[in-house]
């Protein structure tokens, strides 16, 4: 008779618990979808690290909206982890299934949880990336410097840039046009705040004349007088007679051809005709 080896159970019922609870967690993130109360909140599941960010931003915006009570990090945390999957979720299912020696410090610390979740899914250098974002970002001449502030202001706060490195780096990226009225008056700003100020009042006030100049050609085009069919017909008529007198015009000054004369040349009839003027037998 075979003996199952103790071990063995111990292993199967750690890893029947295991599937348990990412069953749990998986239903827990399907009825919170289901019953609308996170709208536009998406998985995260560890491969693309640039969406990192935005998950985390979406947690934070949906716990200060939220009417749901979260009494304290734990709830929080709890809460991330059931829009966890696949690899992201893998990381924390040791600690959340208590197969570690101790406890993790991120199961009750929220920063703690954020910056295990940054340190393995998050970009390897983020701050490098950042930086090379700020010098290549560059506004469109057709465009509206809203657009263009609010990816430098995203991105300036999270480089540790200085504020006149970041001044410097703003102007450079704004194009011809309000670069132009920035530098006139009393001069570029000293400040990262004045030379937002400055650049967006250019702008504003190139659009507004923009507007100006579109309705005054809607308006041009609506006062100018049209034709009138007696009119019409009247300019046709004119130009028709002109064209046929122009046409005999030029037939009268064109140069007269002779005509042609018929010949008037008698044909040679010696040796053909007789004394009598008549013509001989012969002929």
């Amino acid at each position: 008779m075979d003996l199952e080896d103790p071990q063995d159970d111990t292993e199967k019922d750690k890893s029947s618990e295991l599937n348990d609870f990412v069953s749990a967690i998986k239903a827990l993130g399907k009825n919170a979808a289901k019953s609308g109360k996170v709208r536009g909140l998406e998985l995260f599941n560890g491969r693309d690290l640039k969406k990192l960010k935005t998950f985390i931003l979406q947690c934070r915006l949906y716990f200060r909206g939220s009417s749901d009570s979260f009494q304290d990090e734990a709830h929080h945390i709890t809460f991330m982890i059931s829009y966890l999957r696949d690899v992201a979720l893998e990381w924390f299912e040791p600690g959340l299934s208590g197969l570690t020696e101790e406890p993790p410090t991120w199961l009750e610390d929220w920063d703690a949880f954020v910056e295990e979740l940054q340190t393995n899914f998050g970009p390897y250098n983020e701050s490098g990336d950042v930086e090379s974002k700020l010098v290549n970002l560059r506004m469109k001449d057709s465009q509206h410097i809203s657009k263009y502030l609010v990816r430098f202001n995203s991105l300036a706060v999270r480089c540790s840039w200085g504020e006149s490195a970041l001044r410097h780096r703003f102007y450079n990226g704004l194009p011809s046009r309000p670069k132009n009225d920035v530098s006139c008056g009393d001069g570029k700003p000293k400040d990262l705040l004045g030379m937002h100020r400055k650049a967006q009042n250019s702008d504003a006030c190139y659009w507004e004349r923009v507007q100006e100049r579109s309705q005054e050609g809607n308006t041009n085009s609506k006062t100018t007088p049209s034709k009138t069919p007696n009119q019409s017909s009247s300019t046709s008529g004119n130009n028709s007679t002109q064209q046929q007198k122009g046409q005999s015009d030029a037939k009268t000054s064109r140069p007269a051809v002779p005509e042609k004369t018929p010949s008037t040349t008698k044909p040679n009839l010696s040796g053909k005709l007789d004394s009598h003027g008549k013509l001989t037998a012969k002929e």
